[in-house]
């Protein structure tokens, strides 16, 4: 019945039975039904503009059984249509960061959840919230696709924590050190890091050295691992 209201393009009633039907899924504990119908949800956006009602059908089904094989890589669908409709609808941006941050603690280490870091970092960052841009990035796992991309907007972020013209040079080296600290165990376990030099890695490796240079952190030694 779905699939013949979407082929007459009655959205509206194709739309009151993708609910009834993930209720129904959910209450009687029928996860492949859940999913099966997040999938078709997400393949109607294909047909229409985006709207927010696929969101929310498509989270009620996949965090109604988040554990199922599909659930993840489903919901991402959730987090791709939320985009979308944050991008035309200012007042929707708040409503997508939430669908992407519900995907990041429910699948923490799916690769899409790398993905999906990279979107809430950049959001932080618009809003002027460096640190929590920052936290993103660093959560992402230089093994990821992702990774490259991550760094790049490190850079950035980063710069503008501790190389804002407007802080006061107290602010300026408690803001250096805390960063620094952050920042060098994840270049000194692994090596990862260091291994997979971009432009923009190199770039972050030279903003680091400046920022060691002006911190009082003991550890001056870490410049040398640096420049190597």
């Amino acid at each position: 019945l779905i699939r013949q209201m979407i082929t007459e393009g009655n959205w509206e009633v194709a739309r009151e039975l993708f609910q009834t039907g993930v209720q129904q899924a959910i209450a009687t504990a029928n996860a492949e039904l859940a999913i099966d119908l997040a999938v078709l949800v997400a393949g109607t956006a294909k047909q229409i503009s985006p709207q927010a009602w696929m969101v929310e059908q498509i989270e009620a089904a996949t965090l109604g059984f988040p554990k199922h094989p599909k659930a993840a890589v489903t919901h991402h669908y959730a987090n791709i249509i939320a985009g979308k409709l944050a991008e035309t609808q200012p007042d929707y941006q708040t409503n997508a960061l939430d669908v992407w941050q519900r995907h990041t603690s429910t699948w923490p280490t799916e690769e899409s959840t790398n993905r999906i870091r990279l979107n809430i970092a950049a959001f932080f960052a618009k809003q002027q919230n460096y640190e929590m841009a920052a936290t993103e990035l660093l959560a992402i796992s230089a093994d990821s696709p992702a990774f490259s991309t991550a760094i790049g907007q490190l850079v950035g972020v980063l710069s503008s924590v501790v190389l804002d013209s407007k802080l006061e040079a107290t602010e300026r080296r408690q803001r250096i050190e805390r960063w620094v600290q952050t920042i060098r165990p994840k270049l000194q376990e692994d090596n990862q890091w260091l291994r997979q030099w971009t432009l923009d890695s190199k770039r972050l490796a030279l903003l680091l050295v400046q920022l060691q240079l002006e911190s009082q952190d003991p550890q001056a030694a870490w410049i040398g691992t640096l420049l190597r």
